[in-house]
C-alpha cells in the first residue's frame, strides 16, 4: 500500500472546477514502483468523473475519494511526474491501478473503489488519448548537475 503525506486543500473555482491550494504528495506502494507523485498548487481537477445517475451509489464528485481522483487527473496530464532517471513513464494502465492503490490508502469502500476503478478502465481511454495528442508524453529530462 501508498500513503498520503498531505492533505488535499481545495478551492472551489465555479461548477466542477476546483483548485489546489498546497501541494499534495502521495507515495505509491512498491508494488507501483514507490513513485511520489506532487500534485502542484494552482492545478485545476473536476474531482471523481461520476455521472450525475450514478451519484446516488457512489457519491458526490467530492467524496471521500477526492484525493485519489486529485491524482488521478495530476497523472492523467503528468505521467512521467515522480519517474526516475530512465524510467518509462506511466503508462494510462499504471496511472489507474495507482488510482485504485491510492482509493485503498483512503480506506474507500471496496465495492466502491473496484466500481471506480472500472468506470475509468472502461471510461479513460479517449481522455486519455486526447491529452496525449495535445502534450505527448516526453522522455525523462536528464538529472540536474
Amino acid at each position: 500500500m501508498g500513503k498520503f503525506l498531505d492533505k488535499l486543500h481545495l478551492t472551489h473555482i465555479d461548477g466542477e472546477t476546483w483548485q489546489v491550494d498546497q501541494d499534495m504528495r502521495h507515495q505509491a506502494g512498491e508494488k507501483y514502483g514507490g513513485r511520489l507523485t506532487t500534485v502542484k498548487a494552482g492545478f485545476l481537477t473536476d474531482g471523481a468523473s461520476i455521472p450525475w445517475w450514478a451519484r446516488p451509489l457512489i457519491g458526490p464528485k467530492t467524496g471521500e475519494y477526492f484525493p485519489a481522483a486529485g491524482k488521478h487527473d495530476w497523472l492523467f496530464q503528468y505521467p512521467a511526474d515522480g519517474c526516475g532517471e530512465g524510467e518509462e513513464p506511466r503508462d494510462r494502465k499504471q496511472v489507474d491501478r495507482e488510482f485504485l492503490e491510492a482509493m485503498q490508502d483512503l480506506k474507500v469502500s471496496w465495492w466502491k473503489r473496484t466500481l471506480m476503478y472500472s468506470a475509468v478502465r472502461v471510461g479513460g481511454k479517449g481522455p486519455w488519448r486526447s491529452y496525449r495528442e495535445r502534450d505527448p508524453i516526453p522522455p525523462p529530462s536528464p538529472p540536474e548537475p
